[in-house]
């Protein structure tokens, strides 16, 4: 043997042929790594619109989600339901359940608002598939986006085909592109490992959405699909890239693939952006002591970054920033 071994397999990522840039309306729809990537978009300036009906797992609710901001169709009190003494949307993830029926149409509202503005001026639609598993209310045979706890007797457990992903896909993203042609999708399949249903059925479930996605990738040329479930599976193939529940990727690990998913995704300036911005950021995540030389020199640090990215990036406010740094002075 020659060389030095890499002990992993390595994900080979081709770059998209079109990067996301600042300024440009991006929705994000799936499950909760959609939320984990979206969250990285925003708190990097995007301008970026993460899951406004919480996080979706199975890729009808998604469509159905999709469809009705598209028709800017809000939410009325025939939409939700009360059960144990909350209000429910089937159409939504539990946050926005509540006590109040008024509180609970008003949530999911306000950002249902959000996602019509975004789909509006659409120009980068992030979607991440979960499960090819869905649940059906066995009393109207709907799809629920969220079962809420509610009796197991009430649903039907479906694996959706290769076949119903692909088709209801394709269609939805045609008719996108008919009122948005510039627009642009990128796909992911989740890399969180959905273990309740067991490890035999999360395999069936991802094998049929990777499949599904490969029809789309034949169907519609404007499509990126970016590999995060294979990066999870196979370049970070050992369980100290998880959290404690052995499904959810750990922090090391959504950083791993957050900046690959930068390197392919993103275009040449805004990537820059990132790349600078990084450190002010993640000071700001820091705990910082007032007083000190040590804590004095930290800040003088991170204000002199800011000075040298707003001469860089004229178009960039950093004012919250600055506000911060300048709290820990006083």
């Amino acid at each position: 043997m020659t060389g030095d071994p890499l002990f992993r397999t390595v994900v080979d990522v081709p770059e998209s042929s079109s990067g996301i840039a600042h300024g440009q309306n991006i929705l994000c729809l799936g499950s909760c790594f959609a939320e984990t990537i979206g969250g990285r978009l925003v708190e990097n300036r995007f301008n970026a619109c993460v899951n406004p009906a919480g996080p979706l797992f199975n890729s009808l609710s998604m469509a159905a989600c999709l469809r009705r901001l598209f028709d800017a169709r809000p939410y009325a009190e025939d939409d939700i339901f009360p059960a144990d003494g909350l209000w429910h949307s089937w159409d939504h993830h539990s946050r926005f359940s509540s006590a109040a029926k008024e509180d609970c149409l008003k949530g999911i509202n306000k950002r249902f608002s959000a996602g019509t503005e975004s789909l509006k001026g659409l120009d980068v639609l992030i979607l991440t598939f979960g499960t090819a598993f869905v649940y059906r209310l066995k009393e109207s045979g709907r799809v629920v986006a969220n079962c809420h706890k509610q009796p197991q007797e009430r649903f039907v457990r479906e694996l959706l085909s290769i076949r119903d992903i692909a088709d209801e896909w394709t269609k939805l993203f045609r008719e996108l592109q008919r009122h948005h042609p510039k627009a642009r999708f990128i796909v992911t399949i989740s890399p969180v490992r959905h273990l309740r249903d067991d490890p035999h059925d999360n395999l069936i479930s991802k094998s049929t959405l990777a499949c599904a996605v490969h029809e789309l990738e034949k169907a519609i040329p404007q499509l990126y699909y970016f590999p995060a479930y294979e990066i999870m599976m196979d370049e970070l193939r050992d369980y100290r890239f998880y959290e404690k529940d052995m499904a959810h990727p750990n922090e090391v690990a959504v950083d791993f693939i957050w900046d690959k998913f930068v390197n392919a995704c993103v275009e040449k300036r805004s990537k820059e952006f990132v790349k600078d911005y990084e450190p002010v950021r993640a000071a700001m995540g820091h705990r910082v002591m007032k007083g000190g030389k040590e804590a004095k020199n930290f800040i003088e640090i991170n204000l002199e970054k800011i000075k040298e990215l707003e001469k860089k990036y004229p178009g960039f406010r950093f004012e919250g920033e600055k506000e911060y740094f300048g709290r820990l002075i006083s």
